[in-house]
């Protein structure tokens, strides 16, 4: 069973960080804003499993394709043989070293602002890809005053929502010697509540001792 949260499990936890159940410095406006400011603060920095979607899509032959109308951003662009096996991975580059690439260059993606189409779209090259799997963290739906939405977390991230969207308020209100504190304890929950995730796998996958060329960066070898 997954548990999702509401504006009011945040909230009570939040009140309780604050150590003020009032209305009377934080509104609940203000409070709605931190909290969703936290939660996509947590996808910017971790590949959440209930946010990563996986979906082929298809560039057109200028090596163009719209953004999924979810999209927050990329984890990973890949092609597949006719079996469904992995064969190539595509690398970012930024937007400028992309326009001084050749057409035929491979294997590159970015993503840019198209002035013909007046919209960012994810470009590729060679420009004649075609069909590719993109794997991607989708954006949440914002929590309301209202419940009427929920965050789509589990219930593990409670405390480390709520901590960060504290953080966020007394720092709005130049208390920056709390917003710190609330800053580290979010950050301890935050690696708290991934590493429960990241080692789901079993031993296996996150406590096997790794090589030492699986440890250091290809960049330091």
């Amino acid at each position: 069973i997954i548990f999702v949260s509401l504006y009011s499990t945040y909230n009570t936890r939040l009140e309780f960080y604050l150590a003020d159940s009032t209305e009377t410095f934080f509104s609940n406006a203000m409070k709605v804003q931190a909290i969703n400011d936290a939660i996509e603060e947590l996808l910017e920095e971790y590949d959440i499993p209930e946010f990563s979607k996986r979906a082929t899509i298809v560039f057109d032959s200028n090596g163009l394709v719209a953004l999924p109308s979810d999209y927050f951003r990329m984890i990973k662009l890949w092609d597949v043989d006719s079996s469904g096996v992995e064969e190539t991975e595509y690398m970012y580059i930024t937007e400028d070293k992309f326009d001084s690439k050749a057409a035929t260059d491979a294997y590159y993606w970015t993503e840019d602002y198209i002035v013909a189409d007046a919209a960012r779209k994810l470009k590729v090259l060679p420009t004649n890809s075609g069909t590719l799997q993109i794997r991607y963290i989708k954006k949440h739906t914002a929590v309301t005053s209202t419940d009427s939405a929920d965050s789509g977390l589990q219930s593990r991230w409670d405390k480390a929502i709520a901590a960060s969207a504290c953080k966020n308020l007394l720092d709005n209100a130049g208390q920056q010697n709390e917003a710190l504190k609330w800053e580290k304890n979010a950050m301890q929950w935050k690696v708290k509540a991934w590493s429960a995730i990241s080692g789901r796998g079993g031993f296996k996958e996150g406590k096997r001792i790794k090589s030492r060329y699986e440890r250091i960066s290809l960049l330091n070898r």
